[in-house]
């Protein structure tokens, strides 16, 4: 019985923060802007959270040689649901 902790519902959420890599702002080219429009935002974000995650996960592309179009594709479709 003594081991029994308090637990309140109604306390404020706790978010741990995460510690993460700074990226600048950046501009894509501009024939990737018109094609993949969520992913130019995400890059130009003043989230550092949403720079974050485009960058690794293009840099991510990159290293495996899969920075083609079918994958960013499915990459600009996961951001827009992100957003």
């Amino acid at each position: 019985m003594n081991k029994i902790e308090t637990y309140d519902l109604l306390h404020a959420q706790t978010i741990p923060s995460v510690p993460i890599l700074f990226y600048h702002k950046t501009e894509w080219i501009n024939e990737q802007t018109a094609e993949f429009p969520t992913l130019a935002k995400m890059y130009m974000s003043d989230d550092l959270y949403d720079r974050y995650w485009v960058n690794e996960c293009v840099n991510k592309l990159t290293e495996l040689k899969l920075r083609k179009k079918e994958y960013l594709d499915e990459l600009e479709e996961e951001a827009r649901v992100k957003k």
